[in-house]
């Protein structure tokens, strides 16, 4: 009787592991911060302290935009977001600027000269966290949290497109 025990207590510990595993590997969408993987979780707040949550838009189609002040695609970019938040519905969008030498308020006194609709929010840490290299970065997270587009300067036209695809 005790072999049986000790026989089943192997079988516990060998076999509920592996079908965690074997789940992990099939059926769970890993987190990543590239096409096809669940978005990374990130925070970003701008210079009144209100923070913007990525995990907290679940159910909501998201248009990141990793950028910085100074950069001149960036400043492109932003007219091309500017573009899609006027004349497409149904999503969020948010600037991230991503320079941890940005002080508060040089950050505030942009934002109020750019006249910006939506959220933008400081968060140099993000730009680790999706190995961000070339500026802009644009990502599109669709409704259930999955990354559907990583790229950099993108018009107006493919992001319009891309997000009447994932609505």
């Amino acid at each position: 009787m005790n072999d049986r025990r000790i026989l089943g207590l192997i079988l516990i510990i060998v076999v509920l592991p592996s079908g965690y595993l074997v789940w992990d590997i099939f059926f769970r969408v890993n987190e990543g911060i590239d096409v096809g993987f669940m978005a990374a979780d990130f925070n970003a707040t701008n210079p009144d302290g209100e923070v913007f949550i990525l995990s907290e838009h679940l159910g909501e189609l998201v248009v990141i935009d990793f950028m910085t002040m100074w950069c001149p695609g960036c400043r492109w970019q932003l007219e091309e977001i500017r573009k899609l938040y006027h004349n497409v519905e149904g999503f969020t969008l948010v600037s991230v600027e991503i320079d941890p030498t940005l002080r508060t308020e040089t950050f505030r006194d942009w934002i109020a000269e750019n006249d910006f609709l939506w959220f933008v929010g400081s968060s140099p840490e993000s730009a680790w966290t999706y190995k961000v290299i070339e500026y802009p970065t644009i990502v599109v997270v669709n409704q259930q949290g999955i990354i559907r587009y990583r790229g950099k300067l993108t018009t107006y036209e493919t992001l319009r497109n891309l997000l009447i695809q994932y609505k």
